[in-house]
């Protein structure tokens, strides 16, 4: 028998080289679907490590393009936050403007009382602890502007001049507690003195006589009388009466005529220039 064997030795050999060569082929060739067993192991065994991965790359996009989503959008939301600034900033300058333009036409129809002129100032400085106490005025003694003239806007008056310099002059506003004006009260005719009380809607009225006739709603315009200031100009309006601590004499509220928190332009009023006569 082993005598057999050894004689097809060879031939053995070759069968065997043979069928090896085969089975590699069929290794590399694949079955009818192009996928050989090895391979398809291989595929089997690395597949769910394949599709995790592919879902982690879709994840990581998905990510990716949210975090550019949210840099565009912020760069966005930046952009309409300065936009809508600019708009705000734009719409305080036109409100701004437009009460400007209000109190400047009115300046255009005031007319002074007799004897008296009117020069226009606009108000350049407030103190912010002091804002219903006084004002800063571009005008001054350049323009004709003296200690104790009366600065009024169409609608009343607004205080007095205290001290000027060649280009500007300052005004102790009728609010102030340590304005005191003269004032008379229409139409009864009582006389009194308007105080101010540090605030922009209230001043208090001290009549000088103990009988009086004045009652709320009624005009108080100044008196001319010892304060300085031309009669006539419209202070407030009476809103209470009522009786001192000691009842012997009367007081009353004052609303101010005047806008005295939101002042932009005033009227100054000086002594009208007497008129040069000539000899015939």
């Amino acid at each position: 028998m082993l005598r057999y064997l050894g004689r097809y030795q060879r031939s053995i050999g070759y069968l065997l080289t043979l069928v090896v060569v085969i089975c590699l082929v069929s290794w590399v060739k694949g079955d009818e679907r192009g996928i050989s067993w090895p391979q398809r192991i291989w595929i089997e065994a690395t597949s769910p490590l394949a599709a995790a991965l592919s879902r982690a790359r879709v994840r990581v996009q998905r990510v990716i393009r949210s975090l550019m989503e949210i840099g565009a959008l912020e760069v966005q939301n930046r952009e309409l936050r300065r936009q809508l600034a600019e708009m705000e900033s734009l719409k305080a300058q036109v409100e701004l403007l437009r009460e400007e333009n209000r109190q400047l036409r009115a300046m255009l129809g005031f007319r002074p009382p007799p004897g008296c002129d009117s020069i226009s100032a606009r108000v350049i400085a407030r103190s912010p602890v002091r804002w219903f106490a006084e004002v800063l005025l571009d005008r001054g003694t350049a323009d004709g502007v003296s200690p104790g003239q009366a600065v009024t806007t169409p609608a009343g008056l607004v205080g007095r001049v205290t001290h000027a310099t060649p280009r500007n002059a300052r005004v102790l506003l009728i609010t102030d507690p340590a304005s005191g004006v003269g004032v008379k009260v229409l139409p009864g005719g009582d006389y009194g003195v308007v105080l101010g009380q540090g605030v922009p809607d209230l001043l208090q009225l001290r009549f000088f006589s103990r009988e009086i006739r004045a009652g709320p709603g009624d005009l108080v315009v100044t008196s001319g009388l010892g304060s300085g200031l031309p009669a006539g100009l419209l202070v407030g309006r009476v809103t209470r009466i009522m009786k001192t601590e000691d009842g012997l004499t009367w007081l009353a509220t004052v609303a101010p005529s005047a806008d005295l928190a939101s002042l932009h332009y005033v009227l100054v009023l000086r002594a009208a220039p007497a008129e040069e006569g000539g000899d015939g």
